[in-house]
């Protein structure tokens, strides 16, 4: 069990160092959104596996935070709406409903389609009694 644990804390580190770096670049031109995207999410569902739920939401969360701050950002609009057949309607608990991680690595994706993937993401992993109540939070910041 001890080798479980030291295992998944090395991988933690390395997540956490990697994406470290990438927020010291935020603000400059070259900074990827996918790339931090990629990193975040790995780490969330390393948390998520490890029965970490907490943790993994902490990451949704900060990614959510982040991917605003970034379609805030002058230049940085997205397309709102879908354009699949489909589109039209939300499966907001439903996170493998489109393949976003490979759409993010392409850079295709739409803000309501990855805003919807995040809030299924982040009501997968709410944790406890309290996932009504936090599913409603969520839903009205949403």
């Amino acid at each position: 069990m001890e080798c479980i644990r030291n295992t998944l804390d090395r991988r933690v580190q390395f997540y956490e160092d990697e994406i470290r770096k990438l927020s010291e670049q935020r603000l400059m031109p070259v900074w990827n959104f996918c790339n931090f995207f990629i990193l975040k999410e790995s780490l969330a569902f390393m948390f998520e596996m490890a029965h970490l739920h907490d943790d993994a939401l902490r990451e949704y969360d900060e990614l959510e935070l982040c991917y605003l701050e970034t379609v805030n950002m002058t230049g940085k609009q997205r397309d709102f709406g879908g354009a699949d057949h489909g589109d039209d309607q939300a499966t907001l608990l439903n996170p493998i409903n489109k393949p976003l991680t490979q759409m993010v690595q392409e850079d295709t994706f739409r803000e309501f389609e990855f805003r919807q993937y995040l809030f299924a993401c982040q009501s997968k992993v709410c944790p406890g009694q309290n996932t009504y109540i936090m599913l409603n939070m969520l839903a009205a910041l949403w």
